[in-house]
């Protein structure tokens, strides 16, 4: 009997699939948490800042956005243990942003590795197209999009804990 092209390569053709959809799961799964982590940057701005101020950084990049966001919630005196909670979260937006760039413009690329025994094996990852040191592996990317999820829970308690005046030092008011 002889191999047609569909013989030869169905199964390896399967098994890409499979591992590019696996692939698909996690970046999907990263963007939609990290997405609401982006949108509290807004929220924060409008409820305690002004509909105008969230008007006018709406084009503006993440990285402004989280340090007006984290300003203005400064700017509220927010008492222990959310002064602290504040800090962390927004330190950990920013650096789960370096790796939300490698996750949003680089698809899994196949990448050929050494063993130090010799043997080649190659593996999918995402690779920083301008640092290709920057590399995000399948155990990678679910852990980000673990903590991703942790910090969108983070601030939706921040947004919550904030509209307490029992959180804000004694006397500051929300705007309007």
């Amino acid at each position: 009997m002889v191999a047609t092209d569909a013989d030869v390569f169905h199964e390896p053709a399967r098994d890409l699939e499979e591992e590019l959809d696996t692939w698909a799961l996690g970046i999907g799964r990263f963007l939609t948490h990290f997405a609401s982590c982006e949108r509290w940057t807004y929220d924060f701005i409008r409820t305690f800042g002004s509909v105008e101020l969230r008007e006018s950084v709406a084009d503006s990049p993440l990285g402004v956005r989280g340090r007006i966001a984290r300003a203005i919630l400064r700017d509220m005196q927010p008492v222990d243990p959310y002064a602290r909670r504040i800090e962390e979260a927004f330190i950990e937006l920013t650096v789960l942003a370096r790796s939300r760039n490698i996750v949003a413009h680089n698809g899994p690329m196949v990448q050929v590795y050494e063993r130090q025994d010799g043997a080649l094996f190659i593996r999918h990852e995402l690779r920083s197209e301008r640092d290709p040191a920057r590399k995000i592996t399948k155990c990678m990317l679910e852990d980000l999009a673990k903590r991703a999820r942790a910090l969108d829970e983070q601030f939706a308690l921040l947004y919550g804990a904030m509209r307490d005046p029992a959180h804000r030092a004694q006397g500051t008011t929300l705007p309007g």
